[in-house]
């Protein structure tokens, strides 16, 4: 069963929002069975990629849906509209997100909280199982974190 929430209502549920992006808006809202949709739209012209000047030319564009964190038992997915520009420097490309990773599909509040779960000691196992995300993924977070931590120390007199 499938109901369509107002998108007024829902972004002020979701005022976590503005957190992540400013630059987004919430135009529409579904519920399904345990998960909440939100499909966001654009608030600023995009950014060429290359050159980082802001650019009206749209080539074309996309939709990615990206998991977010749990919001009170409900899994949150984010319906991001994708835009490839056309710049005048010559760059035809995909602008960038910056709460979202370049290819993964969860936002990078969702990574930050896995490795925080791996990094209190669950293993990768409980925290896919957790988070209801692919083990691969959480196995991939988990160096991601591990790296980092080596670094760090590295970089430490």
């Amino acid at each position: 069963m499938s109901s369509i929430l107002e998108p007024s209502a829902v972004a002020k549920e979701f005022n976590y929002l503005k957190t992540l992006s400013p630059k987004q808006t919430i135009v529409d809202s579904r519920i399904e069975q345990n998960e909440i949709h939100l499909f966001l739209e654009p608030l600023v012209d995009p950014q060429c990629p290359s050159c980082g000047k802001t650019t009206n030319r749209i080539h074309d564009f996309h939709e990615r849906v990206v998991r977010d964190i749990d919001f009170e038992g409900f899994k949150v997915f984010l319906h991001v509209k994708m835009r490839r520009v056309r710049c005048p420097c010559g760059c035809v490309g995909r602008e960038r997100i910056d709460w979202l990773g370049k290819r993964l599909r969860i936002t990078d509040r969702m990574v930050a909280y896995a490795q925080s779960l791996l990094a209190s000691g669950m293993t990768v196992s409980a925290v896919s199982r957790q988070l209801k995300l692919d083990w691969d993924l959480i196995k991939k977070l988990n160096l991601w974190r591990l790296r980092s931590g080596l670094t760090q120390q590295k970089s430490e007199p």
